[in-house]
């Protein structure tokens, strides 16, 4: 009997499926039928629909008197309600409202109401949107607010509904999906005018430029109409996403959104579900008027004066968005925001010096996901096929990047400027790939580090404001996996003779017993005490390693047991300024080199140049200054665009000559560009792990105290304000600090 049972609720709910599908068809048929009406007739239709009534839509008026309690389970609504929702979301033909949305729109919002949790949403989502819009007509910003000041909330049942977990914008009530559109949405927006099939802006975010209707994962068909329903832990790892985070989940923290979607849009795993006439990886595009792109519209948006000018591609979700940005690794994520805090960012391609692509190719795997990266760039795009690929940038920052990739990938990305952190320029024979970089196109990127792992920075550092110099008792430090990472394959003897080229073994052999010396696979206190340290070991892992960069954040010459491995910036940064190359044949003698540095001249001169390397090395413009009254002028970032800007206007000029070419991109990489006016200097907010730390310090950190911990793949961090440090203090993303390189 309970078998019989199941099998009559599973064929009931199939027919409940089925008949809900035919509706859904015929409900988006009808609705391209209306589109196609005069605007004359469709203000007819809707005032016989609605009995009467000024302008707007006929299902944007019905809708209004269908009232949602709290005691509906939001899935039941979306099975019940999605033809009405269609509908709902979509304003009418002819639509002249100034704010976009239907002409009645006030008199509908006397008859809504929401459960509490979605009426605190939609305050909190509406004082966002209107504070970022700071060039926004004020009549716009002041309609709206009487629109939301008439939505009451809704009276008995339970207090809450799902406001937050898995589904996606298909978990939205009915009546939240209108007031969105009425509220949220680009003043200039109609469906009329819209690019993309009716209905997309329901579950997803219409390209207006390209008329490309992107879904969130769990969504598909032409409008996004076709929802799997709330995805499930199997669903979501085939996206890279760790097992215990949702990746359609409602509410997902902006840790995991492109700048937290710029408060024009929702945050679905890592996916934004833009309002309506906003659209991009960060909903920080929309169509003026007059058919030009815009970014950040309304909110004061002026692109860097000094360049480089960077054209980001909106990327389709199936090969960007769909993954997570983060994984254990975040300098996508960061590159992304700052492009666009930092004014680099144009609408205009033909303006353009570079051409981003804004995924992380650790990501992608699979011949068909980097087949359909190569698609999207080549043909919805121009600029691609002229160029051939040339000026575009990518982001690798896998253990071996470009090494480990096909002969199909390599040569259909044969022109691309990859980002990586493997300088790795000659083949070893050995398992691991090497060999692959390409010095005069391709540059080895810092790892941000923070984030990651790194921390003890208020300890450690000891530019660190308020912190007072240490002796250097210990000449040299290393801590972490001699034989594999974080030592699974077991201490010394090593079983596998290639990790880092054997260069940690080696050193624990011949100088783990030195007076002055500590070398161990796990320590206590390990930054803290590369503070007090001269020397500290910078070797390669499994690939790439990430204590060459962090070295000079706490005052430690790095000592570069790597051979034919660049490093970060190398060769447009001069590293023997700063640090010690030391040839892998020498690690026994080791001691004696370090001996001979310490009691000369060289150390000194190898500690006055720390501090302007440690700069180059750190994201102050995402994190916050650790470095004095640093402005953040000449960190990771910048770093990046100064070489960029210098490569465009050098092309040609080999690597290893463009810094002497260059006399700005010399000034820049010693930290001694000439102040000028308008080009930055003011201290950033202060870095802190623990923010009250910072404020009983009487420093202003860039993270309040009250900021909550969350967590992105496996890190528990406190996520940076959209933007990052360079936007303390500003009203939205658009008016950031800009650095302009020494020059406006």
């Amino acid at each position: 009997m309970v078998l019989r049972a199941r099998s009559m609720r599973r064929s009931r709910r199939a027919f409940l499926q089925l008949v809900l599908t035919l509706a859904v068809l015929a409900i988006l048929s009808s609705t391209r039928v209306l589109k196609n009406r005069s605007s004359q007739q469709a203000a007819s239709d809707a005032s016989d629909s609605s009995g009467g009534g000024s302008g707007g839509g006929a299902a944007t008026v019905q809708l209004a008197t269908v009232q949602m309690t709290a005691s509906q389970p939001a899935r039941e609504l979306d099975e019940r309600n999605f033809a009405l929702w269609v509908q709902a979301t979509t304003v009418a033909p002819g639509n002249g409202s100034a704010s976009g949305a239907d002409a009645s729109s006030s008199d509908a919002t006397k008859e809504a109401c929401l459960p509490a949790p979605e009426l605190e949403w939609l305050q909190r989502n509406f004082e966002a949107w209107a504070k970022a819009h700071t060039h926004l007509d004020k009549a716009v910003v002041r309609e709206r607010q009487a629109m939301l000041r008439a939505v009451a909330a809704c009276t008995g049942g339970p207090s809450s509904v799902a406001v937050a977990g898995g589904g996606g914008p298909a978990m939205r009530s009915p009546q939240l999906a209108r007031l969105a559109v009425q509220l949220l949405s680009n003043p200039a927006w109609t469906e009329a005018a819209s690019k993309c099939p009716p209905g997309c802006t329901a579950h997803g975010t219409c390209n207006e430029e390209l008329g490309r209707c992107d879904c969130p994962l769990g969504y598909s068909g032409p409008a996004c109409e076709q929802h799997a329903g709330p995805l499930g832990s199997k669903n979501c790892t085939q996206w890279a996403w760790p097992a215990n985070q949702a990746c359609d989940a409602w509410g997902s923290t902006a840790a995991q959104c492109l700048n937290a979607c710029n408060s024009r849009g929702d945050c679905y795993g890592a996916f934004c579900h833009c309002y309506p006439g906003y659209f991009g990886q960060d909903c920080a595009l929309s169509v003026r008027p007059d058919g030009a792109a815009a970014i950040l519209d309304g909110q004061g948006y002026k692109e860097n004066p000094a360049g480089p000018a960077i054209y980001v591609y909106d990327l389709p979700p199936h090969v960007s968005t769909w993954f997570p940005w983060f994984i254990d690794r975040f300098e996508a994520l960061l590159l992304a925001e700052r492009i666009l805090s930092g004014g680099h960012r144009t609408a205009d391609p033909s303006k353009a010096d570079w051409f981003w692509g804004p995924t992380t190719l650790r990501l992608l795997w699979t011949y068909d996901q980097f087949a359909g990266l190569y698609h999207a760039l080549s043909q919805s795009w121009p600029m691609w096929n002229a160029t051939g690929g040339a000026r575009h940038v990518l982001m690798d920052n896998g253990d071996w990047p470009i090494c480990e990739r096909s002969e199909w990938f390599k040569s259909h990305y044969a022109n691309v400027t990859f980002l990586v952190h493997w300088g790795s320029v000659k083949k070893r024979d050995i398992r691991y790939a090497t060999g692959c970089f390409r010095t005069e196109q391709d540059i080895v990127f810092p790892p941000e580090n923070v984030a990651s792992g790194t921390s003890e920075l208020e300890e450690g550092v000891p530019w660190f404001p308020g912190n007072k110099p240490q002796e250097r008792n210990i000449t040299f430090i290393f801590a972490g996996g001699i034989c594999s990472w974080h030592e699974v394959q077991g201490p010394p003897p090593c079983k596998d003779k290639d990790y880092s080229f054997g260069v940690r073994e080696r050193v624990w052999n011949a100088h783990r017993n030195r007076t002055g010396y500590i070398i161990a696979s796990q320590l206590k206190g390990y930054h803290m005490l590369s503070g007090r340290s001269q020397f500290c070991l910078a070797p390669a892992g499994a690939g790439w390693g990430r204590r060459a960069t962090s070295a000079p954040w706490f005052g430690c010459i790095p000592v570069v047991i790597q051979d034919h491995i660049l490093q970060a910036f190398e060769p447009f940064l001069d590293w023997s300024r700063f640090s010690l190359r030391l040839p892998e044949a020498e690690i026994e003698s080791m001691h004696e080199v370090l001996a001979g540095i310490a009691g000369g001249p060289r150390l000194k001169e190898f500690q006055d140049s720390l501090l302007c390397a440690a700069k180059h090395m750190f994201w102050a413009g995402t994190y916050g200054r650790i470095f004095g009254d640093d402005s953040g002028e000449y960190d990771a970032f910048n770093t990046l665009m100064a070489i960029l800007r210098a490569k465009r206007r050098h092309p040609g000029v080999p690597a290893d000559q463009l810094r002497e070419t260059d006399s700005q991109l010399k000034q820049f990489m010693e930290c001694r560009l000439p102040k000028v006016a308008g080009s930055g200097g003011e201290p950033l907010c202060l870095y802190s792990a623990k923010p009250s730390t910072a404020a009983q310090g009487g420093e202003e950190p860039c993270i309040p105290a009250s900021a909550p911990l969350v967590q992105v793949a496996g890190f528990k961090i406190r996520r940076m304000q959209p933007g990052g440090a360079v936007c303390h203090g500003a009203p939205n993303i658009a008016q950031c600090h800009r650095f302009t390189g020494g020059s406006v």
